[in-house]
């Protein structure tokens, strides 16, 4: 619970602590399938990309018919984290379909098209990525993205694509969805805009341009 509280206020190291305490005092609990997702997701924030994997390798081992641990070896392919296999990460994404059965796994289903763009665009095919991406678009809705979570997800990706221009326009979008989010001082200083916070429109995106 307290690595959740820390998380939700974007103090993700503190949260990464915790959580991988709780793991370590327990690893049986009813929450532990959580607790590795908590793990995973503030080890690639944090850009500790060996305990991302070990984390995403651990829950898939686990929990196999959990779309979170299918989705997260799509996430890694569009990192650094792993090398860009399109071929392997097409199989992941119709496993991630086969899991889908309400909003949540929706979202995950989005994201995890959105991530696949991410890959071939690593991999080389900048048209097949953009073409993946719009497709990946259409896939959120009110209902399976509240807070609009995939305009940032697809920012990332649109930045391997030097999209820059459409990257910030999201982002844009993403903070006027959310305007209690301080994306300036926490999200907006990620290892995921080291490329982007060099473009001189980056600072509309933290509030201090026009």
């Amino acid at each position: 619970t307290l690595s959740s509280l820390y998380y939700a206020v974007d103090d993700v190291p503190a949260a990464l602590l915790a959580a991988r305490r709780a793991y370590e005092e327990d690893a049986y609990l009813s929450a532990a399938d959580g607790i590795v997702d908590r793990l995973f997701w503030g080890s690639i924030d944090l850009e500790q990309f060996s305990q991302a994997r070990r984390w995403c390798t651990e829950g898939a081992g686990r929990w196999i018919e959990d779309p979170r641990f299918v989705a997260c070896q799509l996430t890694l392919m569009a990192t650094p984290a792993v090398p860009a296999d399109v071929d392997q990460g097409w199989q992941l994404l119709a496993r991630l379909d086969s899991l889908v059965t309400g909003p949540r796994e929706e979202y995950l289903s989005a994201a995890g098209r959105m991530d696949l763009g991410g890959t071939i665009a690593r991999a080389g095919m900048p048209d097949s990525a953009r073409a993946m991406l719009l497709r990946a678009r259409d896939r959120g809705t009110p209902e399976n993205d509240p807070t609009q979570e995939l305009l940032q997800i697809e920012a990332y990706m649109r930045s391997l694509l030097e999209d820059n221009d459409e990257a910030i326009d999201l982002l844009k979008r993403y903070v006027a969805a959310n305007p209690d989010h301080d994306f300036a001082h926490t999200a907006g200083t990620a290892w995921w805009w080291r490329e982007l916070r060099r473009h001189p429109r980056f600072v509309e995106v933290m509030g201090t341009g026009s």
